[in-house]
């Protein structure tokens, strides 16, 4: 039994350490830019309605009403391959967020959880239209941690009109069933989580690195 506990605690002691919780904030932050690059090609983003957007509408199906799916105006809403998420990610059970800065839209960790680092995004990093964002997620920056960036910047422009042809439509479609058939979200917030690896750019160097997913 102490061996047990010994090992438990151990255990735990690894999983919640700060640095853990920034490879699953970047893992996360990853798999969701991801997902919003997937809706946007097929969907055409055409803006987002609020300074900061909860990313809360992952699950939602195919078929709803309008234009409209939580913050998100979309050109061609017929084409949504919801849902995307068995549960929409989220930290400590805040979802993440889009917000606006001066050079881009980025993935951020919600307001009011503590970062890795210490800072809480809303009370020490304020983020706004103004706010160059790419330097803070770089070394020395508020939303970087041991080699870990905490914000994720979109890569895709936001307001353009995707007209997607029936092959990117049926190539998304298959990904769609292969993500539904095995695929996993390490959400900061979770207990448990499926690993896999995937090799991404340095923010530094651009050097291949692995990270875990």
């Amino acid at each position: 039994m102490l061996v047990l506990v010994f090992v438990s605690f151990g255990y735990r002691s690894w999983f919640y350490t700060p640095k853990r919780t920034a490879n699953l904030i970047e893992a996360d932050l990853l798999i969701i830019a991801k997902t919003l690059k997937e809706i946007d090609d097929t969907c055409s983003i055409l803006s987002v309605k609020y300074d900061r957007n909860f990313l809360d509408f992952f699950t939602v199906p195919r078929g709803f009403e309008g234009s409209e799916v939580g913050p998100l105006n979309l050109a061609n809403p017929e084409n949504w391959e919801g849902p995307y998420f068995k549960d929409n990610p989220s930290m400590k059970g805040f979802p993440y967020e889009v917000v606006q800065g001066a050079d881009g839209y980025f993935v951020v960790p919600p307001q009011s959880v503590a970062l890795p680092n210490g800072k809480i995004i809303g009370q020490d990093i304020i983020i706004t239209k103004d706010t160059e964002v790419l330097p803070m997620i770089r070394p020395g920056g508020e939303l970087y941690y041991k080699g870990f960036a905490l914000a994720r910047k979109l890569d895709f422009k936001i307001g353009d009109i995707n007209t997607p042809s029936k092959e990117e439509l049926e190539t998304m479609r298959v990904k769609k069933e292969l993500r539904e058939a095995g695929h996993a979200v390490p959400f900061a917030h979770n207990s448990h989580h499926h690993i896999a690896r995937e090799k991404i750019g340095s923010p530094e160097t651009g050097a291949p690195i692995e990270r875990i997913l």
